[in-house]
């Protein structure tokens, strides 16, 4: 239903900012992203950033020289990577727990979503400046995983895959952006979007969020001032 209404909102935004004073474009932004986490972990555990991205449809309506409102839809992967290093495994022996290895973990993340920002940008001279909300709608996720190691003395190593991952249907939070307009059509965009939901608030005790950077270019291909 969230989705319906926020592919209705775009319908609507594109109806009540008209043909005037309208530039619609085409942006791709890579970029690195990290899913926070305060997963119980024993060892060096860690989240990094890792390569992400985001690309898509932008329609901006001038307000004035200097002031624009814009509307995306983007696709947007969010990767995540979380690490623990020399976690040590126990085990009962002869009825005393004891221990009988340490492995290393990574996990990786990968998911997809439909972005719906909506912002404000400055424009003074060359530079702009954005500030506003995005909405992720969540499509769906996977996490590969890795472990090496030695157990009882004996080298270990292992891979797995789970396909499916029950993530929240819906990530929001505030989205800021730096813009150099290089030519009439064509701009460098520096974007950070830092996400506030509890991705697995309603299926585990511990939570994840999702941070993204990117730099990326947006292409106007239809402008009416």
């Amino acid at each position: 239903m969230l989705k319906n209404w926020l592919l209705s909102l775009l319908c609507i935004g594109l109806t009540q900012l008209g043909a005037q004073n309208l530039t619609v474009g085409l942006s791709l932004n890579p970029g690195l992203s990290e899913v926070t986490s305060n997963l119980p972990f024993s060892g060096d555990y860690q989240t990094q950033f890792t390569l992400s991205g985001n690309a898509g449809l932008f329609i901006e309506h001038q307000l004035s020289n200097k002031s624009h409102l814009g509307l995306e839809l983007l696709w947007v992967q969010i990767e995540g990577k979380e690490v623990a290093e020399g976690r040590r495994l126990f085990a009962v022996v002869n009825g005393m727990p004891a221990e009988i290895g340490e492995v290393s973990d990574e996990n990786r993340i990968h998911s997809s979503y439909i972005g719906v920002p909506i912002y404000y940008r400055y424009q003074l001279g060359r530079w702009g400046f954005s500030a506003g909300a995005q909405v992720l709608l969540y499509l769906f996720a996977s996490i590969d995983s890795e472990i090496e190691g030695t157990i009882n003395g004996e080298p270990y190593s292992a891979e797995s895959r789970i396909d499916e991952i029950a993530f929240d249907q819906a990530d929001f939070g505030p989205k800021v952006g730096l813009n150099y307009q290089w030519q009439s059509k064509l701009a460098l965009s520096l974007n950070y979007y830092h996400g506030l939901a509890d991705l697995t608030s309603e299926f585990f005790p511990w939570q994840r969020r999702n941070r993204q950077l990117t730099l990326g270019v947006r292409y106007a291909f239809h402008q009416q001032l």
